[in-house]
């Protein structure tokens, strides 16, 4: 899972931790993966920190103001993700 505002935010979503871990990359323009074997996981595995992510996703970003847009990054990161393992990307 990957979400952006000027900067784009990857979330390690391990089923061995308690909550997900956000990170941050700010420089959009060389974009890079932090802890980019943490980043894929599989979904049975992790169904609950996902559910907890996506629970608490707006609160994350509810106070956002910026009209700066970091699509383009965001889409690169997640093609480079998937990459090796495939996969279908969404959206919104």
């Amino acid at each position: 899972m990957v979400t952006y505002d000027q900067s784009v935010h990857f979330y390690n979503l391990r089923s061995t931790l308690k909550q997900p871990q956000m990170f941050v990359v700010s420089d959009t323009e060389k974009i890079f993966l932090p802890q980019p074997e943490d980043l894929i996981v599989n979904v049975s595995d992790s169904i609950d920190i996902i559910n907890a992510l996506l629970d608490n996703l707006p609160n994350y970003f509810a106070r956002t103001t910026s009209q700066e847009c970091a699509l383009f990054s965001a889409l690169h990161s997640a093609t480079t993700m998937m990459r090796a393992v495939g996969g279908k990307m969404v959206v919104f």
